[in-house]
């Protein structure tokens, strides 16, 4: 079968069953709102020129796609972009529309309609990938949904979509309708693309390779991407969970810094020549089948390894992997996850099961300095990345100099807060308990790290007059101060926190030990086998737990 080529209008893209999906190498959407406002400008700019050149058409580049039958999705290897932004073009035009009968024509361009005896269901023209496909129904497949949009989204990539709906919508001059119906039917009949459909899937991405179509150019992470997930393993589904894989790195930790991650891994099979240029580096494995199969194996194993962290579920041999992953899964308790991008770059070495358990033990420590320290998020970002340099140098465990070391003053000041006078709205005291908690089990044990939680003095704070409490801690100033020690803190279930209240000891034991909201956590477990509540008690329990904090801090 030989390529297919085809001048055609944006009308007759949009059209009959024709829809256009997009693989799993495909990127996301990516354009910035200045690069759809500039499209949408040439388009207006071309339609203003037309009335000195009618019949003119007006070009917008071309996409390359194949499609495996006749009635089957295309699927687009290079055009998403502008399909993209040429289908919220449409939407917001069809949002300004006063006539219901309008709106519901254009709609048919956006929205396959369905036809029951043939056998097609209706779909969006164009089909995104999982990352943006809801808000992409919801802000452009939805008639009215371009009016309303959120402050925010959920990833990076909805938040581009969500940008160019906005400015296209805001680009949009104040017309009467008969300006916008002529504008409409401009875009629709006069604008054309150059379509060419590839026999494969892998002829298309090669022929993608080869030419130099208009859109935001490739960068080195584009390129990475798409020659390691590729339209072959894209066609199963390893390789639709590896570009979830990707995305979601790329999403939690950023481009910049996965793209020092994947240079990592491509140094170790590129020429010693084009190393620090990750395009150079791909550029040059790719030219050595056996190196792409390397690569791509070790890319594999990164990627894998970002997911493996999430799960707590690190792919090492049994024995050395249950202790691992025990502080992976307390790592993952932190709220601060500035720690993962060295993690992945530490996994991205290779480095032997021993020398992982001992850097991740160190991850968990600065993890509760920082949290306790409450830095700024700048001194925050900047111990992180110096931790992720000291990996990249193979430095990390160097003890002496190293970032990833809590020092001996860190230690004390962790020490120090956590003697001190302690209230339950501090924003690192939960995370803090939930990490003590979690290594009151046995070493073999799976840590245990409710969420969500909440805290609970045990001792209340302003006991009320004629309560138990009175008696048992007569001294006012003594009794406020040992409420805000560390052991008169119970980690409870939200549910049960307003259950035991201001109430006696032995009445706040049975909360605690209930099955009702699952008080199974062994800090407070520990609270509830106490047969009574007393100064003694509180001092010897807050020092215990201190005690606790200070070993993981000596990681």
């Amino acid at each position: 079968m030989a390529y297919e080529t085809r001048l055609i209008s944006i009308g007759d893209l949009f059209a009959g069953s024709a829809i256009y999906q997009m693989p799993a190498f495909q990127r996301p959407f990516s354009w910035g709102d200045d690069m759809v406002a500039q499209l949408f400008d040439d388009i207006q700019n071309a339609f203003a020129n037309a009335a000195y050149r009618p019949g003119e058409p007006f070009f917008l580049g071309s996409i390359i796609v194949t499609r495996a039958g006749l009635t089957t999705p295309y699927n687009v290897i290079d055009g998403q972009q502008r399909l993209t932004t040429l289908s919220i073009i449409l939407a917001c035009l069809r949002d300004q529309l006063s006539s219901e009968t309008k709106r519901q024509q254009l709609q048919a361009y956006l929205v396959r309609p369905e036809t029951a005896a043939a056998g097609i269901a209706a779909s969006p023209r164009v089909l995104l990938r999982y990352i943006e496909r809801d808000e992409y129904r919801d802000w452009v497949m939805t008639v009215g949904g371009t009016r309303v949009l959120p402050r925010q989204a959920n990833s990076d990539a909805a938040l581009l979509l969500r940008n160019a709906v906005e400015r296209v919508r805001d680009e949009i001059p104040a017309v009467d309708e008969e300006y916008l119906g002529r504008l409409i039917s401009f875009l629709l009949s006069s604008c054309q693309l150059v379509q060419i459909v590839t026999p494969s899937l892998e002829a298309g991405f090669r022929l993608f390779q080869s030419v130099n179509t208009p859109g935001r150019s490739l960068d080195a992470l584009d390129i990475c991407r798409a020659e390691y997930i590729g339209p072959a393993a894209a066609a199963g589904g390893e390789g639709a969970e590896l570009a979830r894989l990707w995305d979601a790195i790329e999403d939690q930790i950023g481009r910049d810094e996965f793209e020092k991650y994947a240079a990592v891994v491509a140094a170790n099979f590129a020429p010693i020549e084009t190393r620090g240029d990750l395009r150079a580096m791909v550029a040059a494995i790719v030219r050595a089948p056996g190196q792409m199969i390397r690569f791509r194996d070790a890319l594999k194993f990164f990627l894998s390894a970002f997911g493996a962290l999430d799960r707590a579920d690190l792919p090492y041999a049994a024995a050395d992997a249950a202790p691992i992953n025990r502080v992976v899964a307390c790592l993952n308790a932190w709220e601060d996850e500035g720690w993962k991008p060295s993690a992945l770059a530490w996994l991205a070495r290779e480095p032997t099961a021993q020398e992982t358990l001992k850097f991740f033990r160190a991850l968990d420590a600065l993890s509760f300095f920082v949290a306790v320290a409450s830095l700024a998020k700048s001194p925050r970002a900047r111990r992180w990345q110096a931790v992720t340099r000291a990996v990249e140098a193979g430095e990390a465990l160097n003890a002496a100099t190293s970032p990833l070391m809590v020092t001996p003053s860190e230690r004390e000041r962790v020490l120090k807060a956590l003697r001190g006078d302690l209230k339950a709205t501090m924003k690192w005291l939960k995370p803090v308990l939930r990490r003590l908690n979690a290594g009151m089990v046995e070493p073999d044990a799976a840590p245990p790290l409710p969420d969500p939680v909440t805290l609970e003095h045990v001792l209340p704070q302003n006991p009320k007059a004629g309560s138990p409490w009175l008696a048992s801690f007569p001294d006012a100033d003594e009794r406020r101060k040992l409420a805000k020690r560390l052991g008169n803190f119970a980690l409870l279930t939200p549910g049960a926190n307003s259950r035991g209240g201001a109430k006696s000891f032995n009445d706040k034991k049975d909360v605690y030990l209930g099955f009702e909201g699952h008080q199974n956590f062994p800090l407070t477990i520990d609270i509830a086998r106490r047969p009574r509540w007393t100064p003694e008690v509180i001092i010897e329990r807050s020092e215990r737990l201190s005690e606790m904090a200070r070993r993981i801090l000596h990681a």
